[in-house]
């Protein structure tokens, strides 16, 4: 009695599997229709808007398309907290490390800051190549392919191949800053610093000083351009997740005031 109980149950059951697959199957049209049509519209046509987050009826009306979604949602979180993590390394700079005497006094605190940018980029490289992978093996339909892959470009591989290229300069930069306060530093009492002027005393350590000074500039003028390309890329495309994250918009530009100054390599237009 147990037994033909339980073959009744599990025959039912696999009955309703059965319908399910197929109700779902005869929704593929539709849930197809309005994943594209929420590309296309709150995406692809509102550029530089917030990344939409899909509520639960957008999940229901979207089926299986809805993990395709969330692979986008979810690098947008990671570009967002990269971007916010450099802007608060540049809102440092500016802060703590605005004179020679601040870079002589500070400068350790650059190795600290260059390991927590350098966790960030890691992380964000590592994303992106997972996701690039993801994208790699979906296999969709082609009407769908065309305007995922759309979606795709504007928030994965443009601001992340953007992203990516600054990585490795940025910390060029930080070591170049940390090496000249570094100098100051060991040399405090062969130099004197006044205002933003370096005076030595020794003339020996002139050629170091200035071997120094033409590495920082020398990888502020490479660091620069990326930059301002990042924050391009950024204001062309929905790049805010979270609108408590805003920030007013900065211009992205090396502060060349004073050449005798390190330059702030400047932020990146924030991720809004």
């Amino acid at each position: 009695m147990f037994s033909a109980i339980s073959r009744r149950f599990i025959l039912i059951t696999s009955l309703l599997a059965v319908l399910v697959v197929a109700g779902c199957a005869g929704r593929e049209p539709e849930q197809r229709r309005a994943f594209i049509l929420f590309l296309q519209t709150r995406v692809l046509g509102d550029t530089g808007a917030t990344v939409p987050v899909m509520t639960a009826r957008d999940r229901e009306e979207f089926g299986p398309f809805a993990d395709s979604y969330q692979v986008l949602f979810d690098f947008s979180r990671t570009l967002n907290d990269a971007t916010n993590a450099y802007n608060d390394a540049s809102n440092l700079l500016q802060n703590d490390f605005n004179s020679m005497k601040a870079l002589q006094d500070n400068w350790q605190k650059l190795s600290a800051l260059r390991q927590r940018l350098l966790q960030t980029g890691r992380r964000l490289a590592s994303d992106y190549e997972k996701v690039q992978g993801i994208h790699s093996a979906l296999n969709q339909p082609e009407d769908v392919r065309v305007v995922y892959d759309q979606a795709f470009a504007v928030l994965v591989t443009s601001p992340g191949d953007a992203f990516r290229r600054i990585l490795v300069p940025w910390d060029k930069t930080l070591q170049a800053s940390e090496d000249l306060g570094r100098f100051l530093s060991d040399n405090a009492g062969q130099l004197r610093i006044t205002g933003m002027t370096i005076q030595l005393q020794d003339t020996a350590l002139q050629p170091e000083w200035k071997r120094l000074q033409e590495k920082y500039q020398f990888e502020v003028q490479g660091l620069t351009p990326l930059i301002q390309a990042l924050a391009a890329t950024l204001a062309a495309s929905p790049n805010r997740v979270d609108k408590n994250q805003s920030q007013d918009a900065r211009t992205p530009a090396a502060d060349n005031r004073r050449q005798d100054l390190p330059p702030d390599p400047g932020p990146i237009s924030p991720v809004r």
